[in-house]
């Protein structure tokens, strides 16, 4: 299960890439579109946090202007990424402790937190693809199974 989680991040370093470059190649980004794909980084970073019980340097909303979300991603993406490759089936069922934003306790299996990242950024680039095709711009196809059938060869 590991490896299937590991290629569902690479996915995911893929197709938040492509969006990213789309939104590089927009004159002017909406607020909002810089908003979701910073959340999207920002995710990233604050899930990990917990899952490592540490202390994450960004928080949930912050912003990042268009020109540092490519170099925040691949760092952000790569440190899960690594996080994964020293990781076993076994670990995947480990059970994390953490606080969300709000100060709540909960604890979850390892593997549905990972699966809730992936999601989450799924559901995040939904939106920005929806932004951008309402601005007017183009925007990629990010969808998994082209990732499948075009990328990963």
């Amino acid at each position: 299960m590991t490896q299937q989680i590991t290629e569902i991040f690479n996915y995911e370093k893929w197709a938040n890439t492509e969006i990213i470059k789309a939104i590089e190649k927009t004159n002017s980004p909406s607020e909002k579109v810089l908003s979701l794909m910073s959340h999207i980084i920002n995710a990233q970073i604050v899930w990990l946090s917990r899952i490592n019980n540490t202390i994450p340097d960004t928080e949930v909303w912050q912003l990042y202007k268009k020109d540092e979300l490519i170099v925040r991603h691949t760092v952000s993406i790569d440190n899960i990424l690594n996080f994964l490759n020293e990781q076993k089936d076994v670990d995947l069922e480990k059970i994390i402790t953490y606080e969300n934003s709000k100060g709540e306790k909960f604890t979850t299996a390892l593997k549905d937190i990972l699966i809730h990242l992936s999601h989450h950024s799924g559901y995040h680039r939904g939106q920005i693809i929806s932004l951008l095709k309402s601005e007017g711009e183009e925007f990629p196809y990010t969808d998994y199974i082209h990732y499948i059938r075009n990328i990963k060869k």
